[in-house]
């Protein structure tokens, strides 16, 4: 406005509008409020905001030409934590467990029947003289180093192998956990309108919004305006939380550029819609014509291009590339898996001592011939 002032010769005569609303919207009965109603009223020649360009208000005012789109989007919350122990999941897909889960549960398998029905190739297989095989599997699962080692080469040539699948996937899944456990751990948020419906979200939006909306049923029977402040741009949202806001997606980016804002906004990929801002007028403003050549001029230059960069550039957050320090919230996953695994040592003892006691029994009551 200032530079339009300057290319056209009038002078600025701006008033701030406070309020909850300041901007204003206008009905259609044609009453208003907020800047709206400052123009409709002539006391005012011009309101300028981050107008969109609507039919049902030309009837009251003037527009400019338009000078910039921007898409509408929905704030969403945060995607839910990830459990403790579905952290330590998460290197992996489940494909990927699937598949080492099966080469494990196989080659168990394959050590129950040697033992049970093919004791002669106990040598050929993991030799004769390893005792406990699906302890030492175990054990080259989780690292530790072989203290007993069969005396077949073939056998020795298994060991190996099974022994380099443990190291490359131990490496690789050490590696992706760590980077993992440097995010903040959380499942991936809605991605569509139509999820959120279907979650039965609620909708918030301005007043002067609902008019954009009044064709989808759907989401404006879920939707609610905002009595005051837009409440969720000043907080992150939980992902126990289902509730979404519509914001214009320049407003987002210069939010979550802010360097004095301490998390940021999540954003569903859809769009709603693209909206193009103008500039209102009282009707039969004088000045209409020679503005919207001078916006013009701008816009093919590039020049609101180039502002827009440049004032967003003043927010551009600088990032640290530096590793977090990991605290006891990322890693209670291990501590949970030790307590499930003593908790099940406990019941494979008690399953011990029961079939002690049985085979006991069993031998007492045999009769003697």
């Amino acid at each position: 406005m200032n530079i339009l002032s300057q290319e056209l010769n009038y002078t600025n005569s701006i008033k701030i509008m406070e309020g909850d609303q300041p901007w204003g919207v206008i009905y259609s009965n044609g009453t208003a409020t907020g800047a709206f109603l400052e123009v409709l009223e002539n006391k005012s020649d011009i309101a300028f905001c981050e107008y969109y360009l609507k039919t049902s208000r030309n009837q009251f005012f003037d527009s400019s030409t338009v000078f910039y789109s921007t898409p509408l989007i929905f704030v969403i919350p945060m995607g839910q934590k990830l459990t403790n122990l579905e952290k330590l999941l998460q290197p992996f897909n489940w494909f990927v467990w699937i598949t080492l889960s099966s080469t494990l549960l196989i080659a168990v398998i394959i050590i129950l029947i040697i033992n049970l029905k093919f004791k002669s190739h106990k040598a050929f297989v993991y030799g004769s003289n390893v005792k406990h095989p699906i302890i030492n599997m175990i054990l080259g699962i989780l690292g530790n180093q072989q203290t007993v080692l069969p005396k077949r080469n073939f056998a020795r040539f298994i060991l190996m192998m099974f022994l380099i699948l443990c190291l490359v996937m131990r490496s690789v899944y050490q590696g992706s956990l760590y980077q993992f456990l440097q995010s903040d751990g959380r499942r991936k948020e809605v991605q569509s309108i139509q999820e959120m419906i279907d979650n039965d979200f609620t909708f918030y939006m301005f007043e002067s919004s609902l008019d954009l909306i009044q064709t989808q049923t759907e989401i404006l029977s879920r939707t609610k305006t905002f009595k005051g402040e837009n409440f969720i741009m000043k907080r992150p949202l939980d992902g126990s939380e289902k509730i979404a806001s519509l914001e214009a997606l320049s407003d987002v980016h210069v939010a979550n550029t802010d360097p004095e804002r301490d998390f940021k906004l999540k954003i569903c990929k859809e769009p709603l819609m693209t909206m193009n801002l103008v500039i209102y007028f009282r009707k039969s403003f004088y000045l209409i014509d020679e503005i919207n050549k001078k916006i013009t001029v701008l816009i093919s230059s590039g020049i609101i291009d180039y502002w827009l960069r440049r004032s967003l550039d003043d927010f551009r957050e600088v990032k640290n590339n530096h590793p977090r320090k990991l605290n006891i919230d990322d890693l209670t996953g291990p501590f949970n898996l030790l307590i499930i695994g003593h908790l099940t040592s406990l019941i494979i003892f008690l399953i011990e001592i029961f079939i002690y006691k049985m085979t006991l029994k069993i031998q007492l009551i045999r009769p003697i011939y």
